[in-house]
């Protein structure tokens, strides 16, 4: 038995033991925590505003409420589960997209047998220090959610609630603005933060965690290199790029738009399955294309006709045909090498 599997039967164990009511949690209800700043909950105004797919709703993906709150059509409520979709963080005050609902897509799509279960922690003007044990700064309006200055406590009990439905498989990261000054202290702000999310919540050492690229060409690109450190950092840590996504809304030299959060969550997605399958955390995988990965782009490295595997590794031509399989392979028509080309999913047979 492994630790994921111990802790598992040691909560079921407990709530039996003390006569109380609590149901196993389900092996196939993966649970992860999506925390950070703006940029994980989303920016304002129209160039971020949800479009029309991320308002529509999965059967095998669901939300822990950020707040009790309703923002137009949808409501929540605080440490609740409901179907996702955006605003993933209503009760935060604006109705905005942010690259969680489409990170938990990608994955339930990639994963037909279990359901993904997410929890937003996303806090605008939240500095690192923020969720640090013992650590204090200034909150902003925007972010309410433990009526003082540190959320330490409150990211803890999320990821506790959430752990009672299923199990803790991974953390996404969309973080730094606020901390663009401190290279490599920020790696080791991050990882305490890591270390004390591991003894309290309680997960194990193979749980992945994927930090997410600042705006490539914006105000906090200086930490991007840092932040590109993280596979080094952690054991199964990855990154997701940034590269080729656009500003948007309120600060476009800060926030992405729309498609950039949402290309955004596809490379989430992308580099967690990486991790889970090197953790052993998956035994299959199936990935069903969709409109969410329509987006993706890759620049030309040849004027012939190139393929390229879903992670963007390229197939060599001569190898097509033993390589490829339904589903899984993008098909780049010819373009002048130098240039930017929209991937193409070859249809599942």
């Amino acid at each position: 038995m492994n630790k994921r599997d111990f802790l598992i039967a040691a909560a079921a164990m407990f709530g039996l033991c003390t006569g109380g009511t609590m149901a196993e949690p389900s092996k196939n209800f993966k649970v992860f925590l999506c925390f950070g700043q703006s940029n994980m909950s989303g920016g304002m105004g129209a160039a971020c505003a949800p479009d029309a797919e991320s308002k529509v709703t999965h059967p095998r993906v669901k939300v822990l409420g950020f707040a009790t709150s309703t923002c137009g059509t949808v409501s929540r409520t605080l440490n609740k589960w409901s179907d996702a979709c955006e605003p993933m963080h209503c009760g935060d005050g604006v109705n905005m997209m942010g690259p969680s609902y489409v990170f938990g897509r990608v994955l339930a799509d990639s994963l037909p047998n279990d359901t993904i279960g997410l929890i937003p922690a996303g806090c605008w003007g939240a500095s690192i220090e923020l969720f640090m044990k013992g650590g204090h700064c200034n909150a902003s309006q925007y972010f309410k959610p433990t009526n003082s200055d540190n959320a330490r406590d409150w990211l803890i009990t999320k990821c506790q609630e959430g752990i009672k439905r299923g199990v803790f498989s991974g953390i996404i990261l969309e973080q730094g603005e606020s901390n663009s000054g401190d290279g490599a202290a920020w790696l080791t702000k991050v990882k305490s933060v890591y270390d004390d999310l591991k003894q309290n919540v309680p997960f194990g050492n193979d749980v992945p965690f994927v930090a997410g690229e600042l705006l490539a060409n914006g105000d906090g690109k200086a930490l991007n290199t840092t932040i590109d450190q993280i596979p080094q950092k952690f054991t199964y840590g990855y990154v997701a790029s940034s590269q080729g996504l656009a500003g948007g809304g309120d600060y476009p030299t800060l926030h992405f738009n729309s498609a950039g959060y949402r290309t955004l969550g596809v490379r989430f997605g992308v580099e967690m399955m990486k991790g889970l399958r090197k953790a052993n955390l998956i035994t299959s995988v199936k990935y069903q294309p969709k409109r969410i990965v329509s987006s993706a782009v890759v620049n030309v490295t040849s004027d012939d006709i190139q393929f390229y595997t879903f992670d963007g590794k390229t197939i060599s031509t001569a190898n097509v045909k033993s390589t490829m399989k339904p589903g899984n392979v993008y098909i780049v028509s010819n373009r002048t090498t130098g240039t930017s080309t929209k991937l193409i999913m070859a249809p599942a047979k």
